[in-house]
């Protein structure tokens, strides 16, 4: 496992884990537009690697999103006829849904302490969100069993440890001098592998995606070819044949079932 760092000004690394976290996510979000449709969803890398769990679940099933950040993925679900909910850390955000998708439920909430009951949820599914605690993945993982029912689902994403990252790191050291603080884990397959071993899931799949963003970072940080230049399209055109995802891809996504 790695650790991913953010560079940070003085008061931003005073703040606990719990209110940098909130912070930042709150911060990411209000960028963002609410016009992003859920019809789009079906077009995400996640759902294409992990449609035929979804869609092995009964209607009605209880889905619990967790890290929802924009809420599309929660009223996609729910307008297909599961009882679905929408968690996050960002009070702000979740306020922002609940005003103006009041339809769908929403909650705001810390993955590592859910406010919910245990065996409430057919189903969980988080991307991107359980290696944002210095910690480790541990909590994320109990909560996750303790809400899902005997035999549930979980289906995660997480940041991937890939081959050209292991390379990367065995050949330079980070900066000095930058005042940081963490921000995520990145895994390899075998270790994510091992933390839904040893918290109690029954792996089904592990499987890395992203490999065009992977690659496009792979042209940028290391060849030094930034997206506005006009050669990184045509390098990436070039490479994207030859780059096996073990090596580029961004993210891993992981689906296990509660023993």
């Amino acid at each position: 496992m790695r650790k991913d760092y953010l560079p940070v000004n003085k008061l931003t690394a005073k703040k606990t884990e719990a209110k940098f976290v909130e912070d930042f996510w709150t911060k990411r979000w209000q960028k963002q537009a609410l016009k992003w449709q859920a019809a789009n969803i079906e077009n995400e890398a996640e759902f294409k690697a992990v449609s035929r769990y979804f869609n092995q679940l009964p209607k009605g099933a209880g889905i619990l999103d967790g890290g929802c950040g924009l809420g599309v993925w929660t009223r996609y679900f729910t307008d297909r006829g599961h009882k679905t909910v929408g968690l996050d850390i960002s009070q702000k955000t979740i306020t922002r849904l609940k005003r103006n998708f009041p339809k769908y439920k929403f909650v705001a909430g810390d993955i590592r302490r859910l406010p919910f009951k245990s065996g409430s949820f057919d189903a969980y599914f988080s991307w991107g969100t359980f290696e944002h605690f210095e910690e480790g993945l541990g909590l994320c993982f109990d909560e996750a069993y303790r809400v899902l029912k005997s035999g549930g689902l979980l289906l995660i994403s997480v940041p991937y440890y890939n081959l050209r990252l292991r390379l990367k790191d065995s050949l330079v050291l980070p900066p000095e001098g930058k005042k940081i603080r963490f921000y995520q884990w990145r895994l390899t397959a075998n270790e994510l592998k091992r933390e839904f071993y040893i918290h109690g899931f029954k792996v089904d799949t592990v499987r890395p995606i992203y490999k065009g963003h992977g690659l496009s970072r792979l042209v940028k940080h290391d060849l030094g070819v930034g997206r506005q230049s006009f050669l990184h399209k045509p390098l990436m055109a070039l490479l994207y044949p030859f780059m096996p995802p073990g090596f580029v891809a961004h993210m891993l996504i992981a689906a296990a079932y509660k023993r």
